[in-house]
């Protein structure tokens, strides 16, 4: 299937679908917000509140009434998240069309801290540690049959183990998949090599809990020090240090010259999460399963033609081999990583 048209929210197509779907009261204001690989987002305000609607480019149904389910019972455990409203018909998820589905939560003030400016963000590494181990320690109370509870077809969830479902269907289809590029052949090496890594890793006594799954700063908003919420949660039930090696990814803490960010950054986290530092020996092989995500990712939009998350002014097919042969280095890079290097740095500092 090509997937060439993109979708945007107008106020127009806005306001009618919060008329037939929501019965939150007339519509005041309309702003339009960030859009992403996966959504187009505008906030609005009635005499209700305010809101974000989510239009979502070709998602599963199942999937993202689960990520719904996931962040109310998120608030039942006092995370900061944003509260999905239900429909008129108390769904939810509202469809627009055969290829996009739409969601309202309510609105996060404040503004997020953006990984694009480095020196900004390294500042507040302490801040983030914190913050995401008081994530984590909320979210591993929450027991895995609670969980399972809330998802549709719950008999048939079980914790997620590397390198995840979706990463082994594109690896089974990598012949037709992958676009053309010297080093394919390389990397699926590599990426043969890593899974034999994880049949020798033994992951049984890792914290598991409700994970974020895309771990980066633009998804804490905040106001002065106060965090507000926490957004675009979707990562299920898993291993949290996943959590962990995706933070590393988007922030570059792999990069030996800010070793002391990612100092900065974990003493806190362990300190409020009540992790173990042990288990910061798992998160190489980790932050290699993010590295193939990336990899198997951007050959998925390649080979699809998707375009959406790219702003008027980007080249969506340029973009999308930025990503993939970004990936490619990444991939390469992670692989020379030492297998205690984020172990021994916390070790160090901690002095145990």
């Amino acid at each position: 299937m090509m997937f060439e048209e993109k979708i945007k929210l107008t106020d127009e197509n806005t306001r009618q679908i919060i008329s037939e779907h929501y019965d939150l009261g007339d519509v005041v204001s309309i702003t339009p917000l960030e859009s992403g690989h996966e959504s187009d987002n505008v906030k609005f305000s009635t005499s209700k509140g305010d809101y974000v609607l989510k239009l979502l480019f070709f998602p599963r149904l199942d999937i993202i009434q689960n990520r719904m389910q996931v962040l109310e019972l998120l608030h039942e455990y006092g995370i900061k998240v944003p509260i999905p409203i239900k429909t008129k018909k108390k769904n939810y998820v509202a469809v627009y069309d055969e290829n996009n589905l739409l969601v309202v939560l309510t609105f996060i003030p404040g503004k997020p801290i953006f990984r694009e400016n480095k020196e900004l963000m390294y500042s507040w590494m302490k801040w983030f540690g914190k913050q995401i181990g008081i994530f984590h320690n909320k979210s591993k109370q929450i027991p895995f049959e609670k969980y399972k509870q809330k998802m549709i077809d719950g008999d048939t969830i079980e914790i997620s183990l590397p390198p995840g479902n979706w990463i082994m269907e594109r690896y089974n289809e990598r012949n037709k998949l992958l676009p053309n590029h010297k080093k394919n052949k390389e990397i699926i090496e590599l990426f043969e090599k890593f899974l034999q890594s994880v049949e020798e890793t033994d992951f049984s006594n890792l914290t598991s809990g409700i994970r974020h799954g895309d771990m980066m700063p633009a998804n804490f908003f905040k106001e002065k020090e106060e965090l507000m919420g926490i957004l675009d949660i979707g990562g299920g039930y898993s291993f949290l240090m996943a959590d962990i090696a995706r933070w590393i990814m988007y922030t570059k803490l792999y990069i030996s010259e800010v070793k002391d960010s990612f100092v900065d950054f974990i003493i806190p986290y362990l300190e409020y999460s009540k992790i173990p530092v042990e288990e910061l020996k798992t998160v190489p092989i980790l932050l290699q399963s993010t590295s193939y995500v990336q990899y198997f990712y951007f050959a998925y939009r390649i080979h699809n033609n998707i375009t959406q998350g790219y702003d008027d002014e980007e080249d969506p097919i340029e973009e999308n081999w930025k990503g993939f042969t970004g990936a490619i280095s990444f991939v390469e890079l992670i692989d020379t990583l030492d297998d205690n290097y984020f172990y021994d740095l916390a070790i160090e500092v901690l002095k145990i």
